[in-house]
């Protein structure tokens, strides 16, 4: 009879198939994504892997842009053409920086950043702040402490859990770093469980101009957990690496009374 749709037994169980075929394959996509977000939760942090996430070409995951600003050098203009480095700050930048929810400031020195190719900043960290592992694919880094002591790793590709510490102290051996491009590395103040002062001043240059976007800035090392949705370090992890830091010599002058001299205002002979 015209206008009424045949009943077709034969046609009904083949859409049943189609319709279960189609089921279990979105439950197949979704257990791989699961198992995918389970296996990358410890470095990666499972919802980076909707918010960043792109795999560099040279290896590493490229880290999100800062969503933290450097603050002016106090007392310091950054357009002069000629700046000092005053220890009389000192105590108030380690002041801003134990204030932060980060516990840690950046002062910037640099004239012009974004047409500047060299860029100078003097970072002021505190004990429990802590910088992811990463590298610079393009540039190359140095870093020198005025005062405190910077717990500094380095990492072999081959053998990334077996980093080298460097404790870096102005009245210490190790009294800077340089690290060329591609090296993985990591920093945070040296502890005050290993005798340090549990802060660390450091002059830090870097040899590119300003991105605001950070675009490619900041390889994350895919081997290491990271935190603050990839802008800081692991504490737990950095727990183990402290273990591979030598502990403040008995004689050395790294402790409370060296680190209340080093910021007292005017100490070591400032103009």
């Amino acid at each position: 009879m015209m206008g009424l749709r045949r009943h077709h037994p034969t046609s009904e169980r083949e859409a049943s198939f189609r319709a279960m075929w189609i089921i279990a394959g979105s439950l197949f996509t979704l257990s791989g994504l699961c198992l995918t977000l389970l296996f990358t939760s410890r470095g990666d942090r499972a919802h980076e892997l909707f918010g960043r996430s792109a795999a560099a070409p040279d290896g590493g995951v490229v880290a999100p842009a800062s969503s933290y600003t450097a603050e002016a050098p106090i007392g310091v203009d950054p357009s002069a053409g000629v700046k000092l480095l005053d220890d009389r700050a000192f105590e108030r930048m380690l002041g801003m920086a134990t204030a932060s929810a980060r516990g840690r400031k950046m002062f910037d020195f640099t004239r012009d950043p974004p047409a500047n190719s060299l860029q100078t900043l003097v970072n002021t960290w505190t004990e429990g702040s802590y910088s992811p592992v990463h590298r610079h694919a393009a540039y190359a880094e140095s870093f020198v402490v005025l005062a405190g002591a910077l717990a500094f790793f380095t990492f072999d590709a081959q053998a990334p859990h077996a980093p080298a510490c460097h404790v870096l102290a102005p009245h210490g051996p190790l009294r800077g770093i340089v690290v060329e491009a591609r090296e993985w590395h990591a920093m945070a103040a040296a502890p005050r469980a290993l005798g340090y002062p549990g802060h660390a001043i450091v002059c830090e240059t870097s040899g590119h101009t300003y991105d605001a976007a950070g675009a490619g800035a900041k390889l994350l090392a895919p081997w290491a957990p990271h935190g603050d949705g990839g802008l800081g370090g692991d504490a737990e992890h950095f727990a183990g690496l402290f273990a591979a830091c030598p502990r403040a010599p008995a004689h050395h002058p790294h402790g409370a009374r060296a680190a209340r001299d080093e910021l007292r205002p005017g100490a070591d002979g400032a103009q």
